[in-house]
């Protein structure tokens, strides 16, 4: 009985090793998954899609990083800075 099973089981995986290698789904539901991935990679690919505006974002992005930010110097001074710490200190009391 022990032998049999292992028989089957070997026929089993020979036959979906043979499905994957042929790049074959083992299910009808799985081609019907993949059919749908390739749908929407087809549609992110549009250029008028995502694709198109990504590839706008990075565009602007980069040039946002190229433009100088401006830098702050500015000091509070001591009495504001104070009045900082005292509320800071009453939140963090409740």
């Amino acid at each position: 009985k022990h032998q049999e099973l292992a028989h089957r089981l070997l026929q089993v995986i020979r036959k979906l090793e043979f499905f994957q290698s042929r790049g074959l789904s083992w299910y009808r539901e799985e081609e019907a998954f993949h059919a749908r991935l390739e749908h929407i990679q087809r549609e992110l690919n549009k250029p008028t899609q995502f694709k198109g505006r990504l590839n706008e974002l990075t565009s602007l992005v980069s040039m946002l990083d190229d433009t100088p930010q401006p830098t702050y110097t500015e000091q509070l001074e001591e009495d504001s800075l104070e009045q900082v710490r005292k509320c800071i200190s009453r939140q963090t009391a409740g």
